[in-house]
């Protein structure tokens, strides 16, 4: 439990750090683009969409043992992290940084900006997939970070908009982890 306040905090801390540097960042990365990364990171980002996911879902279900309870649990958790991002989407209204900042943006988006649904559904599948895949943790974590930066060198996405979704997302995991992993939560008297 300790560990994943940690986690949290450390993430809320980058996410005020951000705030500040936002602009800056998504302009630095914008301004050194390389032609030949501009497919691969359009590629990084499909991961992190609804058929990426879903591909990535039903290619795990090949190697999962309880095929069942992996996907109720992915499910439960995307689309909770994907509800509450919408919810926010809306509320929030936050231009995208190419209206904003006059970047070029590389793929054609929705509306609003903040907070990111692919960093959202990449950081709520993260841990279900590690916890599946453990052999390859470090292999899902790179993805996923990938999956963030691919947004904003995209020209879609703030930095705070990444590591919101990647919050959101990891919060889902952490609020329903105790009833995936079937454990009953302990009540002190």
């Amino acid at each position: 439990m300790k560990k994943n306040i940690i986690h949290i905090v450390i993430t809320l801390i980058i996410l005020i750090i951000s705030i500040i540097l936002d602009k800056q960042i998504t302009l630095l990365i914008a301004s050194n683009r390389l032609n030949f990364l501009n497919i691969f990171f359009k590629l990084i980002s499909y991961l992190a969409s609804t058929t990426g996911i879903i591909i990535i879902l039903l290619i795990s279900l090949l190697f999962v043992k309880d095929k069942n309870k992996f996907i109720k649990k992915s499910l439960l958790v995307i689309l909770t992290a994907l509800i509450i991002t919408w919810i926010l989407k809306l509320i929030i209204a936050r231009p995208r940084p190419f209206t904003v900042l006059q970047i070029k943006n590389l793929i054609e988006v929705s509306k609003y900006s903040f907070p990111s649904g692919h960093a959202t559904a990449a950081f709520a599948i993260l841990p279900i997939l590690i916890e599946e895949f453990k052999k390859i943790k470090y292999v899902l974590i790179m993805i996923a970070l990938l999956i963030l930066y691919s947004r904003i060198y995209l020209g879609i996405h703030y930095l705070t908009d990444v590591i919101m979704g990647a919050l959101i997302g990891y919060s889902s995991y952490l609020f329903y982890r105790d009833k995936i992993k079937g454990k009953k939560r302990k009540v002190k008297s």
